[in-house]
């Protein structure tokens, strides 16, 4: 079929605007929305921590770069009109491989786009490539310019499927990047309340939760009350455990003070107790060690390393602390002088729900033991 001069190039300009419009519009959705937290933490990691990830600045590169390959192919290949939209195959390619992020740390799997994106592109392939062959024989300027372009938009259409194919889309990599990237930015609480939700990948989530409360100065008042934590093996990450925090391990050498290159994942406490000793350990080395202690229930070891770091163990403590004190001193052959009197009343309080539970307290009615369970439900005495 033969096509004036004029005819072909208002084609060839309006393929060429629809291409790349398509393709910009993809890349800010796909980039700016769906891939950000994944973008965030390869830079955070690649960079070991020491740049800042801007969104904005990120996605306009990006998204300008690739454009500005896709149009330089289209270009200087001299590519046919009625697939012109195969100069952008070089761009979705790099964009893919561009949020291909290797992360095997944390989940090796990929789970492909949802299906429901699958569904949409056979829908827009079918629908295109309908129209472009009723008007591939038209002669008219209107039925041209529309046999070029749905037959663009069908190749654009594939090659944009090939992003998400060859992309980073496991759901819950996503999410949990999410809630990493919240730690990076300092939204520790934002943080902490989605940890609290997202129960599928606790044990990942554990040393990350016990970094936040340690930075913060919470550990000794919420870690227990998070009731998640049952050994000081949760505390530190491995270099063993392929469900690590990715930006945990460099963060938390420099909260403590020390190198994690030396962490193993069965004797994290021989590791803390080793790193009180150095002299460039910072003070939450310690905090670590006293709750690995607690975790563990080696009471002998929390209250000797303790009393060694304060002197005066009073009710200026942390109550988790009194409370492991307390235990300690019921059993032990030589018990701690501590100024405490208020921990007896409450251990006595504490006493009553299992007096109540075995039918020696008789007077306790079920709403009081129902208080006494919630008030004492994350205490020390209740985890050992």
């Amino acid at each position: 079929m033969y096509y004036s001069n004029t005819t072909t190039q208002k084609a060839q300009q309006m393929v060429n605007i629809i291409c790349c419009l398509l393709f910009v519009a993809f890349c800010l959705v796909y980039l700016g929305v769906y891939q950000a937290d994944v973008l965030a933490f390869a830079q955070h990691v690649y960079s070991s921590g020491r740049t800042v990830y801007m969104p904005f600045v990120s996605l306009t590169v990006c998204t300008s770069l690739l454009t500005a390959l896709g149009l330089a192919v289209g270009h200087y290949l001299c590519i046919p009109l009625r697939v012109r939209a195969l100069a952008w195959v070089p761009s979705c390619l790099l964009l893919g491989l561009l949020t291909d992020v290797n992360i095997p740390e944390v989940f090796p799997e990929r789970s492909g786009a949802p299906w429901w994106v699958y569904i949409l592109l056979v829908g827009a392939c079918l629908s295109s490539l309908g129209v472009a062959v009723r008007y591939r024989d038209s002669r008219n300027l209107f039925g041209s310019k529309l046999s070029f372009l749905t037959s663009n938009v069908v190749l654009m259409t594939l090659a944009l499927s090939l992003v998400p194919m060859l992309g980073n889309t496991n759901e819950r990599e996503h999410q949990l990047l999410a809630i990493e990237r919240m730690v990076i930015d300092g939204h520790d609480r934002e943080a902490l309340e989605l940890m609290s939700r997202y129960r599928p990948d606790s044990a990942r989530l554990l040393p990350l939760e016990a970094y936040v409360l340690s930075r913060n100065g919470w550990m000794a008042d919420s870690l227990f009350a998070s009731g998640r934590f049952s050994s000081s093996r949760q505390l530190l990450p491995s270099y063993g455990d392929t469900l690590r925090p990715i930006a945990l391990p460099h963060r938390l050498a420099d909260h403590l003070g020390v190198s994690l290159d030396s962490v193993d994942i069965k004797s994290p406490i021989i590791f803390l107790h080793d790193a009180t000793a150095d002299t460039l350990a910072h003070v939450p080395v310690r905090d670590y060690l006293l709750m690995g202690y607690l975790l563990d229930g080696k009471l002998d070891n929390f209250v000797g390393y303790l009393s060694a770091c304060t002197p005066t163990l009073t009710d200026s403590l942390p109550m988790v602390y009194r409370e492991a004190i307390y235990l300690y001193n019921l059993d032990a052959e030589r018990p701690v002088s501590v100024r405490d009197d208020s921990i007896h009343l409450r251990y006595a309080e504490y006493r009553r729900i299992a007096d109540s539970e075995a039918g020696v307290d008789t007077l306790l009615s079920a709403d009081s033991l129902a208080l006494l369970c919630r008030k004492y439900a994350h205490s020390y005495w209740e985890y050992k």
